[in-house]
């Protein structure tokens, strides 16, 4: 993965997420949360990759979308 890292990530307001989603932009979800919690319910379309395992599933990070975590 050729990932571009930035000194202060940005964020996104939950609003604004699901317009991106409902207006059928090009993103990569990742819920960060446990698998447990992923389970109970999550956004469709997420990838859920624990907080705790970020660093070491970079290759599971579909590329071709800007990346929300």
């Amino acid at each position: 993965m050729n990932a571009t890292v930035l000194d202060q990530p940005l964020t996104i307001e939950p609003a604004d997420l699901a317009r991106k989603i409902q207006e059928g932009e090009n993103l990569v979800l990742i819920d960060v949360r446990t698998t447990g919690e992923f389970r109970s319910g999550h956004i469709p379309r997420s990838i859920n990759i624990p907080m705790d395992e970020i660093e070491a599933r970079l290759d599971d990070v579909p590329e071709g979308g800007q990346v929300v975590l």
